[in-house]
């Protein structure tokens, strides 16, 4: 080959190789771009994210939770059994109370379904907020805590107690829950209704659900 066509050859070569190398860091640029993208994405997101509902487990039909004896503190500071709500249909929802997602649904859920009552059905009915995290929970804390909702209410209780009682009543109304190691909870997202005997007359899983039907399960108790 002439040395013009070598020539020729080498700088088609040469442009070859630029155009790669530039295509490649043009490649690798585009890769960095993506990257930090969805670095802001999760960064933006997760703090703010939806905390993992927990599917509920199955309770043993015919039940009553009236076989607990755990001491329970209300709001009040004054002490409670679950004997002591023989013959009131109960509301009761497992919360607690730095939960700024699921929970404050949750106890709306129960106030739509004491909105749904009439006067004589809402005098009968007692509501429980149970809390998950009694080592921050305490009834200080939950004093304030009903205060700020409004639900300071005479047949509304926010309930604390050592973390086994937590444990027995969580097991009894098929609620799971686990700590996130950030200082919160993944639980199961659940309203329950106790009938005057202390057994599981109805469960409603889930956020924003019609109060209709457990209304009316109270109504016929």
């Amino acid at each position: 080959m002439n040395p013009l066509a070598l020539r020729v050859a080498a700088t088609g070569l040469a442009g070859a190789a630029v155009l790669a190398i530039g295509l490649w860091i043009s490649q690798g640029r585009a890769e960095d771009r993506s990257a930090m993208a969805a670095s802001r994405q999760v960064h933006d997101v997760a703090p703010h994210a939806h905390p993992t509902a927990l599917a509920a487990e199955a309770t043993l039909s015919g039940d009553s939770v009236f076989h607990l004896r755990d001491a329970w503190t209300d709001q009040h500071g004054r002490t409670l059994r679950f004997t002591d709500l023989a013959g009131h249909p109960t509301v009761v929802v497992m919360f607690y109370g730095n939960c700024m997602t699921a929970c404050p649904v949750l106890l709306r859920d129960a106030e739509r379904v004491e909105a749904a009552l009439s006067d004589a059905e809402r005098a009968r009915t007692r509501f429980l907020m149970v809390t998950f995290d009694p080592d921050h929970d305490t009834p200080e804390r939950m004093a304030a805590y009903a205060a700020a909702k409004g639900l300071d209410r005479d047949r509304w209780s926010f309930l604390t107690a050592d973390a086994r009682a937590v444990q027995r009543l969580a097991a009894a109304l098929g609620v799971r829950y686990r700590a996130d190691g950030q200082g919160g909870f993944a639980h199961t997202n659940l309203v329950t209704l106790l009938d005057p005997n202390g057994v599981v007359a109805m469960r409603r899983e889930g956020l924003g659900l019609d109060a209709g039907p457990m209304a009316a399960a109270i109504a016929e108790m």
